[in-house]
């Protein structure tokens, strides 16, 4: 996806009514965060992504909600056609008339922002704190998401300067408190909480979002290990899961340490994320019936990394009572 930053360089100081002549309203950049906010951190709660990074994201790239692609085609971050099977909305860029994704709604496209950071090239920024929204900006650059040498230093620059960072410091009810307050009435999208959230979020804020359910399309969980999955239901299979989470078949047996003779089964934990090399916890006991995947699953570690911290091979069996390395 293709970045382009000759927006940035257009900051509107004061916004102006719609007139008569037709004119579109031209938003400040206080006009886009105040609007978007509440998206902003709803999609942090449903997907662990910094709300002030989506902020600084879609003011970059959509000059505070000002460009055409925004106002015709509700695109904020500017994301194209590539396997996109929506309507299109046609524009030049780094080819003439080059399809850029078209949206019913603004908050599809944050949703599809969120999804497109899910995608396997991203995973490591998922290691970050919620907090570190430097961490979050630089590791977008390395991962290629813009070939503009700035564009770290210009997100970072955004969220300071706006004071972005404070919005990754919500809690849950803290969201819930500033959605109900809210004048805008297109937020939707229900969120349904398993635990009540504490009222400060703490230093390991997985532990909050892991009981944070999600309903859209598909509910989705955050495991402890700081890892997306969802809940298999009957009839599933890997082309399902795949279509529905916009991942290649490939990718759901390999995050979940597959192959494409197993069968997944209703209430089986899927991986739509790459699992971690290692758990926060140091070890645990294995239960009769355990097996090297089902450890590998339950505590979100790559399966080759868990056998090799506990020197064992694929086809070796776990006993119940044997003390299971996982760090």
């Amino acid at each position: 996806m293709r970045i382009t930053l000759l927006i940035y360089f257009f900051t509107i100081q004061t916004a102006l009514l719609v007139s008569g002549n037709g004119n579109e309203t031209e938003y400040t950049r206080k006009d886009y965060i105040d609007r978007w906010k509440v998206t902003a951190l709803k999609n942090m709660f449903e997907h662990n992504i910094p709300a002030s990074i989506t902020l600084a994201q879609g003011i970059l790239e959509s000059g505070n909600g000002n460009s055409t692609l925004t106002r015709k085609a509700n695109n904020h971050f500017g994301i194209k056609c590539h396997g996109w099977d929506g309507p299109g909305y046609y524009m030049d860029d780094d080819k003439k008339d080059e399809c850029f994704r078209s949206y019913k709604r603004a908050e599809d496209s944050f949703e599809d922002h969120s999804q497109f950071l899910l995608k396997s090239r991203y995973a490591d920024l998922f290691k970050l704190k919620l907090t570190d929204y430097k961490g979050w900006a630089k590791g977008l650059k390395k991962a290629g998401y813009a070939t503009n040498p700035e564009y770290a230093s210009r997100l970072i620059k955004i969220i300071e300067e706006n004071k972005l960072y404070e919005f990754d410091k919500y809690s849950y009810e803290d969201y819930l408190s500033l959605k109900s307050k809210s004048k805008y009435d297109d937020e939707s999208d229900a969120l349904v909480i398993a635990a009540t959230p504490s009222k400060k979020r703490s230093k390991n804020s997985s532990k909050e979002l892991k009981e944070v359910e999600i309903t859209i399309g598909r509910k989705q969980y955050v495991h402890e290990n700081k890892i997306n999955y969802i809940i298999a239901k009957e009839g599933d299979n890997y082309s399902t899961i795949a279509s529905d989470m916009n991942l290649g078949k490939w990718q759901i047996l390999k995050y979940n340490d597959l192959d494409k003779n197993d069968q997944i089964h209703a209430g089986d934990v899927v991986f739509i994320q790459p699992k971690h090399n290692r758990s926060k916890k140091k070890s645990c006991i294995a239960s009769n019936g355990d097996s090297w995947r089902s450890i590998s699953q339950q505590y979100g570690i790559k399966m080759n990394k868990l056998l090799k911290m506990n020197d064992a091979g694929p086809n070796q069996e776990v006993k119940a009572g044997q003390k299971i390395a996982l760090r």
